[in-house]
């Protein structure tokens, strides 16, 4: 009868030892990993993104935030704060000023009692947030969403497109709800106001870093333009008959002196 209780006793423990591991296994599934860091070519090459942890910048791995792609780079902005901002989930306008990302949306809970109060898009320009809604201002319909521990999926991030010449992000959720955006000012579109921007002109690049030229004589040449060589070319001849004309004039005053 012992063995019997013991052997029961045995059989509990591990059964509540199994729960308890399996919900920690759970949470620690739900848990984030920090990005590696990456960077991303934009405007043809021009300018480059890094995005660096902060303590693990190098040489090769700038600060994060936009530079001008040349040798040494040239900052043109940082980005506030360690953003943990993945390659993946970050989409950039053409010229890299402007950028919208989607961070992994916290919240949780479940279908009768959804947390939707996790930021689902932030929109950027120059490194510093300009406008972000939570997932509640997009998905309206709370059963289409996925839950976790603490996070929660309302995007279908496979319809998300881009229109890099219009600066037009599209998203799409789990409830088939389709939103456009103004990546420039993160401002929702209308129908109207998406129509006007298509038809309108195309985003320009604004084109490689160009250097300041210094006048400094010891670095930089100045030739004359050809015009001034034309001229200073023309007044040879002039100069050599204003010359013939004076040695002229002389030859009568030397005539007079012998006599």
């Amino acid at each position: 009868m012992k063995k019997k209780s013991i052997l029961s006793l045995m059989i509990c423990v591990a059964f509540a030892a199994g729960i308890v591991l399996a919900g920690t296994a759970s949470v620690s599934a739900d848990s984030q990993d920090p990005p590696d860091p990456w960077s991303v070519m934009l405007d043809g090459g021009n300018r480059i993104f890094y995005r660096t942890p902060e303590g693990d910048e190098t040489e090769t791995q700038l600060k994060t935030g936009l530079y001008y792609n040349v040798v040494p780079p040239v900052n043109i902005y940082y980005v506030e704060g360690d953003l943990w901002l993945y390659d993946v989930s970050t989409v950039f306008s053409d010229d890299g000023i402007y950028f919208a990302h989607f961070p992994w949306a916290l919240g949780g809970g479940d279908y009768e009692n959804p947390d939707l109060g996790g930021q689902a898009i932030g929109f950027f320009k120059n490194g510093s947030l300009i406008k972000s809604y939570i997932v509640g201002d997009l998905l309206k319909d709370a059963t289409k969403a996925e839950f976790s521990a603490s996070h929660v999926w309302w995007e279908n991030s496979e319809k998300r497109k881009f229109n890099a010449k219009k600066n037009v992000l599209t998203v799409v959720t789990l409830d088939k709800l389709v939103y456009h955006f103004d990546i420039a000012t993160g401002a929702m579109l209308d129908d109207d106001q998406l129509e006007a921007i298509l038809a309108g002109p195309d985003v320009t690049s604004p084109g490689p870093y160009v250097t300041e030229i210094t006048d400094d004589p010891t670095t930089t040449e100045f030739p004359l333009p050809d015009t001034a060589d034309k001229g200073a070319t023309a007044m040879i001849p002039l100069m050599a008959a204003g010359l013939a004309v004076f040695a002229l004039a002389l030859i009568p005053i030397r005539k007079r002196e012998t006599m």
